[in-house]
């Protein structure tokens, strides 16, 4: 089958190297006798089938577009950019997308993500008291419970998929796999709750709310989403989650500020939520 890639504006199509469908991945080779230019591309790949979840995986090092079409016979296909080189379809409301999504990329993912998250992360830990038993719901490889020790905290990691746990470097760390939504924990069971690089809505009540019943007295809540695939931020949407967060039940709540630790000067932002 052939298949077109295409990027619109400024942005230059940036090398691509395979795609996910079916279930699988498969190598993109280049189709021959093609009028290719920077914004659009010709390959041929070894299927038939173009429903349900599709990832395109572009070599890094380049520009990269917010999106790019793949464009099949009459079908024509927007696919966002998740993560550093990878295009996909997949939609956040749609719970087993995303955990199909991410088992797919999982070992992909430490390629892709950037170089300065561990010092965010780190940046974050550095934010809540020593000895604190921290719930990562988003924890993907685990890379906070790696930084977490330095700061004397002891985590658990959470994460929609399964794979994407078993890429973590400390395979003795405790790790479940669950969605935010149906964390298998009593009340009151944790004195923080991290939800990191997430796409999780910042308008989502009722995981707040989940948050919220996680954790001990004056158990804290730290924040920080991205945004989602092919969304856009929601107007006045730091205010508005602020004021989510409040009618969630929190005490507490501010949009904090720290330099982070890491090589590359910038200021990370994130919430807080004390119950």
């Amino acid at each position: 089958m052939e298949i077109l890639l295409l990027t619109k504006g400024y942005w230059p199509l940036p090398p691509m190297k395979s795609i996910y469908i079916s279930g699988e991945w498969r190598k993109l080779n280049r189709a021959r006798n093609t009028t290719d230019n920077e914004k659009s591309k010709s390959f041929s790949i070894n299927s038939h089938s173009f429903s349900g979840l599709i990832i395109v995986e572009a070599k890094l090092g380049k520009a990269l577009s917010k999106k790019i079409y793949l464009v099949t016979g009459n079908r024509k296909i927007l696919l966002s950019r998740w993560i550093g080189g990878l295009y996909s379809n997949c939609s956040t409301k749609n719970v087993s997308q995303v955990r199909e999504f991410y088992n797919a990329i999982a070992s992909r993912y430490s390629y892709h993500t950037e170089p300065e998250r561990k010092a965010q992360l780190a940046t974050i830990a550095s934010s809540l008291p020593k000895n604190s038993l921290v719930l990562d719901a988003s924890a993907g490889t685990c890379l906070f419970s790696e930084v977490a020790k330095k700061y004397s905290l002891h985590t658990v990691c959470m994460d929609l998929s399964a794979k994407m746990l078993s890429q973590r470097k400390d395979k003795r760390s405790y790790a479940i796999v669950s969605s935010a939504a149906k964390a298998p924990f009593p009340p009151s069971s944790f004195d923080a709750v991290v939800h990191l690089f997430s796409n999780l809505l910042p308008y989502d009540k009722t995981l707040f709310k989940k948050f919220r019943t996680l954790l001990r007295p004056h158990g804290i809540l730290l924040y920080h989403p991205v945004k989602s695939p092919g969304e856009q931020w929601l107007p006045d949407w730091r205010e508005k989650t602020l004021v989510r967060l409040k009618s969630a039940g929190f005490s507490k709540v501010s949009l904090r500020s720290l330099p982070s630790l890491g090589k590359k000067k910038s200021i990370l932002t994130f919430f807080w939520a004390q119950k």
